[in-house]
């Protein structure tokens, strides 16, 4: 161990150098509207998403010692990457509320579910950087690594599901639900 740390040439100063920030923002909104035109008959509809983004970054600070086992690194070394993911969700429910007779009642409800996911991710690796304040991959004398990758899909889904109750003692249930994907 080398000042306290257990690597060779890792000086105080060299690990007060890396500097590795890491940012999330999320955001959840959603809504939901009820409508019932007569009281046995009601309407659900619901909007929503979860959006996240994220950015990280790691710098190891040029500079004229030795300060890291790697060349490069001591040179100036920067990396960067950011994600996206968006979820989205749209869903309507329709409820219908029936006495058939003193003891049997029906309760018949029909909807639908639309879900659309999206994700992006972007990453970058630079070498050899001019000074410390430039933060940049693209100031980096070479670019060492880097990709792109991204992915959507959208699922939907639509339903129908009848509940029968006999004097609230005895319940029949019978549903059907259908999905597809893209």
């Amino acid at each position: 161990a080398k000042d306290g740390w257990y690597a060779p040439n890792r000086h105080v100063l060299a690990i007060a150098a890396i500097q590795n920030v890491e940012k999330t923002w999320r955001i959840q909104p959603h809504a939901t509207v009820n409508y019932s035109p007569f009281d046995w008959f009601n309407n659900r509809l619901t909007v929503g998403s979860d959006m996240i983004r994220q950015e990280s970054s790691l710098l190891y600070s040029k500079n004229d010692e030795t300060w890291y086992d790697n060349v490069d690194y001591n040179a100036g070394r920067i990396s960067q990457r950011r994600d996206a993911d968006d979820h989205i969700t749209l869903e309507y429910l329709g409820t219908f509320t029936r006495n058939l007779t003193d003891d049997v009642r029906i309760d018949w409800a029909v909807g639908s579910q639309w879900l659309a996911d999206r994700s992006d991710q972007t990453n970058a690796q630079g070498t050899g950087l001019i000074n410390n304040d430039v933060k940049s991959v693209n100031a980096a004398a070479e670019l060492s690594n880097g990709g792109q990758s991204s992915s959507q899909s959208r699922d939907i889904g639509v339903f129908t599901q009848a509940d029968i109750s006999w004097r609230e003692v005895m319940y029949l249930q019978l549903g059907v639900r259908r999905d597809e994907s893209s």
